[in-house]
């Protein structure tokens, strides 16, 4: 029984790490990084600004930049900034100056996930720590429509009973003896089917929400399929927006760090982001379509 409590354990961490995997190249593809230099690693330097929340460009030597790390260090000007950066990747680490807008002597430039400067990963991992939670709930309604449950035990079983629902929820079953099976039909409740079955259509609901909810985070258009036919307008309209608002957050960072990249190190580097990802066609099917990466960028120059 031990074996089987850890191994359902393990089952259900690599469900969330799977799910984190998922969504992470769903991240991966969001913004295309272009004319980069060669050593300049844009996967990279994606990675880090997923799960760190940021990352920074060094210029180790004339012509030779790198997609590293960045842990803000030193003493903060008037803004409460660090104006030092420690840059670090395998087997190396080096405190740079950090280089802004006003102060451009520095060797290393920070690039934040959004505008707010947090980090993006760290709601979307509650998210999916949610959705597999929700994932193992639906395990366990199918298993156990699959075998009776136990409602009603003596006082010597009360203990064997609370294992018995500590197990329930690490998707294992759990057995009980009895040195007698009479009035066995007051001991056992066989589970409604059709309740049972209600239950999973609520629980994949709350799936293709917490799905929903994740997408719109990293700023993918993605409405809900189980629920489209009775969105409102209003409904549809709010979800783009809030996922618009998300999507242009992440793309001006991006944005802000490639202008005083080009502008200090005479480079020509760009961003955009990747519409086939973030429209998700397959998902998508308004008559009026959302704000896009070229609406944004017509916005910028108008500005």
């Amino acid at each position: 029984m031990k074996n089987e409590r850890k191994l359902a354990i393990i089952k259900n961490v690599n469900t969330y790490e799977r799910l984190v995997d998922y969504y992470f190249n769903i991240n991966q593809n969001i913004f295309e990084w272009l004319n980069v230099p060669d050593t300049f690693d844009a996967e990279r330097f994606e990675r880090h600004l997923f799960f760190k929340g940021k990352a920074v460009l060094l210029e180790r030597k004339k012509g030779n930049y790198l997609a590293l790390k960045g842990y803000e260090t030193g003493e903060k000007n008037v803004y409460g900034e660090s104006t030092s950066i420690n840059c670090t990747g395998f087997a190396f680490s080096m405190t740079a100056k950090r280089i802004f807008k006003y102060d451009k002597t520095g060797k290393c430039i920070l690039c934040n996930d959004n505008l707010g400067k947090t980090n993006t990963s760290d709601y979307v991992c509650l998210l999916i720590h949610k959705l597999s939670e929700m994932y193992r709930l639906y395990d366990n309604i199918i298993f156990q429509s699959k075998r009776p449950y136990i409602i009603g035990v003596e006082d010597s079983q009360k203990l064997a009973t609370e294992n018995l629902l500590k197990d329930t929820d690490i998707n294992t079953p759990y057995i009980i003896g009895f040195k007698t099976l009479e009035n066995i039909e007051e001991r056992i409740h066989l589970l409604d089917l059709p309740n049972r079955i209600k239950d999973l259509d609520n629980v994949l609901n709350q799936i293709i929400a917490l799905d929903n909810q994740i997408r719109k985070v990293l700023g993918v258009y993605n409405n809900e399929t189980s629920k489209k036919e009775r969105l409102v307008v209003d409904e549809i309209n709010a979800n783009n927006v809030a996922t618009t608002c998300y999507l242009e957050s992440r793309y001006k960072a991006r944005k802000e760090f490639v202008n005083l990249v080009n502008d200090v190190f005479d480079l020509n580097i760009d961003v955009k982001v990747n519409d086939s990802i973030v429209l998700d066609n397959q998902h998508y099917n308004l008559t009026t379509p959302p704000p896009t990466t070229n609406s944004i960028v017509k916005n910028e120059e108008k500005n």
